[in-house]
């Protein structure tokens, strides 16, 4: 089965949920797409495509439902509350006991990424979320399953040439542990050799303090984004 074949599956399962709250859904099309965007729709014929970025069922779902919701009425929250999707909680949590049912009745939403790609797309993530920190990070790559001697999770080594090399160990399998080790160790190699890696992992948020720096981000900031990228990405790959 394919994202699409799922997602599609996944509309047909929900169209009596709709279809009680007095809004049956039109003919639709979802497909899956490499675009900037996590969701674009085409309107005539209905055509919603999710990114291919998205790699849990859950998310995908939501994403979906929210989607159809706006197609279907503008008037988003009485709906939502209807077919029971809450705005008001996080990403991963938005859909009510029902919706999420349908999602764990269907089959494993398809999962398409080595550790390897799951690092270099949370790389790229990443990049954003320093940038908007007015932080520029020079190329990296994270090689996972690989360890330098005498560092115990990850190592870090900061080419000559400005480009960084990360290399995390086979036995992490926590993906927020994850995230927030390659958060510092980004940190690391955006100050370079001799840098303040501390300070600047303290500017994008990775402090117990509760406010961040001038023209930083404070550490619930970092982890509600931390946490959007993981629902979008999955959780870290077995292999």
């Amino acid at each position: 089965m394919t994202r699409e074949q799922w997602l599609n599956q996944f509309v047909r399962a929900i169209r009596p949920i709709f279809r009680a709250a007095g809004y049956p859904l039109p003919e639709i099309k979802v497909d899956i797409q490499q675009m900037p965007h996590t969701v674009w729709v085409n309107p005539a014929p209905l055509e919603i495509i999710i990114a291919d970025n998205v790699h849990d069922g859950i998310r995908a779902a939501e994403i979906l439902v929210r989607t159809l919701i706006w197609k279907s009425t503008s008037w988003f929250e009485p709906l939502a509350v209807k077919v029971g999707y809450a705005t008001h909680k996080p990403c991963g949590k938005r859909l009510s006991p029902l919706l999420t049912a349908v999602v764990d009745e269907m089959p494993p939403y398809p999962q398409v990424y080595s550790r390897a790609e799951w690092l270099k797309l949370f790389t790229r993530e990443m990049r954003s979320w320093f940038k908007k920190a007015g932080i520029d990070l020079p190329n990296i790559e994270v090689f996972p399953g690989q360890i330098l001697p005498g560092y115990p999770n990850v190592g870090t080594v900061l080419l000559e040439d400005g480009r960084c090399h990360i290399y995390l160990v086979s036995s992490m399998k926590e993906t927020f542990s994850i995230a927030t080790l390659l958060t510092y160790e980004f940190a690391r190699c955006a100050v370079g050799f001799g840098g303040d890696a501390n300070s600047m992992a303290a500017h994008v948020g990775l402090s117990v303090s509760s406010w961040g720096t001038q023209g930083g981000f404070t550490y619930l900031q970092l982890v509600t984004y931390l946490t959007s990228i993981i629902a979008d990405l999955g959780p870290y790959p077995e292999k």
